[in-house]
């Protein structure tokens, strides 16, 4: 079966977005939860968005990439979109303030006085850009966006999810090797 780069590439990140969420949903749900659990799920969740980041996308970005600009200069695409999407994120979390980003643990009556400034974003310029890259039919941005995803999910997984799953105790690592696990499995068999 010919997959599309584009359907696999959205196929993923939606199995390690869901594979995120659903170890949050189960803490959440939980009437009460251990700190060995906390510290499995979230490293559970680290190892998914880990081993998809490193195994799935930063490759299928490379292939992209090296279709259009030969091995080598598909492979340093790939990694100026890796560390790019890595760089992008921690200026985001750098530059939201800490009222307002869902990263930094903030009391929920504070969360609820706090007003968002919606201007800082220029939607319209935003959109102008995207809709001409569709129209010029550019695939090489598939391959930045690939390894750019890639990027964004190990800062995540290694800024947030790691150091807050050993904060509860030593069962990240269980976790984060069962996250890497079960994807590798799944992959290996095509159900991912």
């Amino acid at each position: 079966m010919n997959v599309s780069p584009v359907f696999l590439a959205f196929l993923l990140t939606v199995l390690a977005g869901l594979a995120t969420g659903l170890g949050s949903m189960i803490t959440l749900v939980s009437k009460r939860t251990s700190p060995r659990f906390l510290s499995l799920s979230l490293g559970f969740s680290a190892g998914v968005m880990i081993f998809v980041s490193l195994v799935e996308l930063f490759g299928e970005a490379r292939h992209q990439l090296s279709a259009l600009w030969g091995a080598r200069g598909g492979m340093w695409g790939a990694v100026g979109g890796f560390f790019g999407g890595m760089a992008l994120i921690a200026l985001i979390d750098r530059l939201v303030p800490p009222a307002v980003n869902p990263h930094e643990a903030r009391a929920k009556e504070a969360a609820r006085h706090e007003a968002v400034d919606s201007h800082s974003c220029d939607d319209t310029l935003t959109s102008r850009r995207g809709a001409k890259l569709l129209r010029t039919g550019a695939l090489t941005a598939l391959g930045f966006i690939l390894s750019g995803v890639a990027g964004i999910m190990i800062y995540i997984s290694l800024d947030e999810l790691l150091p807050s799953a050993h904060e509860y105790g030593k069962s990240h690592l269980a976790g984060l090797a069962g996250g890497m696990g079960i994807m590798a499995v799944s992959l290996a068999l095509g159900i991912a």
